[in-house]
């Protein structure tokens, strides 16, 4: 199959991360895989496949330009499929479809209303079956041309950790072995939930003095800075300051799950959070709050603890009962281990995205080949 994946992510995030595991998934199963991305992207740093081709553009619709000079590229390789990832991939997919003849597969990785872009697809791939239902609902997307595949991380790159990983990652933060560990990863912005994570560490403290709450991850544009300031400014009225270590961005966070504790999730809202499948396979307990696509992943009490979005206290309680119970905390951890290998890895969903591509690819060249039937009858 001859497949051009757009994403227009300059930064690493998980819609990212997801095509640049696609990319070379891809490639290794025997596609020709052309990725177009925007000039400078980091996923060029983490694709390592000489087997790709890779295109930058600034993936501009105006003046038609890019579109033509993308679109002859489509035709030269023959393009058997477009698959598209992020807002600004998604406006230049469905408009490139109709320069150069090929269809187009929308990828959704998060809730944005955007019902004239999505409506225009000739199908659409679901993260999570609570984002299916949001793109049904606001985008008008027809039921007959959506399909869930659950999101997926590098399962086995996740599983060449080393066991002693943990260990050196605390030591390079300057936390001790006995510190019990807490951990949020990922970009602080108001979604996140971070605030309400402070407030529960405030109530995790009285039981448990010598918690440690890690904050990972960078402020995201403006709204993410004043969100961070917010935060800061909370724990600092709360007195847990001093509980608190941020480290900015890491690259090195598969390390600093397995430094963890217990790994949270806090969001007010979810699509199909690639962090907490990556915890999963690290063998860490969960805590989530219940949002999105969250359940889809984590059964309250089989391989997590859910509790409930905007809520401290459910998280502290949460939180305090797999610090206390050691046991509890193992068995829920080695059960989301088991779940992310068999259902959540690169490996696993591929597959389902391959038929999808193969079916809406017949269904396109039998539209072709009627059109063109009618066309001698006319």
């Amino acid at each position: 199959m001859e497949i051009l994946e757009i994403v227009s992510g300059a930064q690493i995030n998980g819609a990212v991360v997801h095509c640049a595991l696609l990319c070379r998934e891809f490639a290794r199963l025997g596609h020709s895989v052309t990725l177009v991305c925007r000039t400078g992207s980091k996923i060029k740093g983490i694709l390592g496949d000489e087997r790709i081709r890779v295109i930058e553009s600034d993936l501009h619709r105006l003046p038609l330009d890019e579109l033509r000079r993308i679109s002859s590229i489509v035709r030269e390789s023959r393009i058997e499929v477009i698959h598209t990832h992020m807002t600004r991939a998604h406006n230049f997919g469905v408009v490139l479809r109709r320069f150069c003849g090929a269809p187009c597969v929308a990828t959704a990785h998060s809730h944005i209303v955007q019902p004239l872009t999505w409506m225009f697809n000739d199908h659409v791939i679901a993260v999570s079956d609570a984002t299916k239902r949001f793109q049904l609902k606001w985008n008008l997307v027809r039921a007959a041309n959506i399909d869930t595949v659950h999101g997926f991380m590098d399962y086995e790159s996740q599983a060449a950790v080393p066991a002693e990983a943990g260990a050196e990652a605390r030591a390079s933060l300057g936390i001790g072995p006995d510190i019990p560990v807490v951990g949020i990863i990922g970009d602080i912005i108001p979604r996140k939930g971070h605030l309400y994570l402070v407030r529960a560490l405030a109530e995790i403290k009285r039981a448990i003095p010598n918690v440690l709450l890690l904050i990972v991850g960078d402020p995201k544009r403006n709204m993410g800075r004043k969100y961070d300031r917010l935060v800061r400014e909370e724990a600092q009225r709360l007195g847990v300051t001093s509980s608190i270590q941020w480290t900015g961005y890491r690259t090195d966070v598969a390390s600093i799950l397995r430094a963890l504790d217990v790994y949270v999730l806090a969001s007010l809202d979810e699509m199909f959070p690639v962090a907490v499948l990556e915890a999963m396979s690290a063998r860490r307990p969960i805590v989530a709050t219940k949002v999105g696509g969250v359940p889809e992943c984590l059964t309250d009490g089989e391989n997590g603890l859910l509790a409930p979005s905007a809520d401290a206290g459910a998280l502290a309680l949460a939180i305090r009962s797999l610090l206390e119970d050691r046991g509890l905390a193992h068995r829920l951890g080695e059960r989301a281990h088991a779940l992310a290998r068999d259902r959540f890895s690169v490996q696993s969903q591929a597959p389902r995205i391959e038929a999808v591509f193969e079916r809406v690819i017949a269904k396109f060249d039998r539209a072709r080949a009627g059109t063109g039937a009618a066309g001698r009858a006319l």
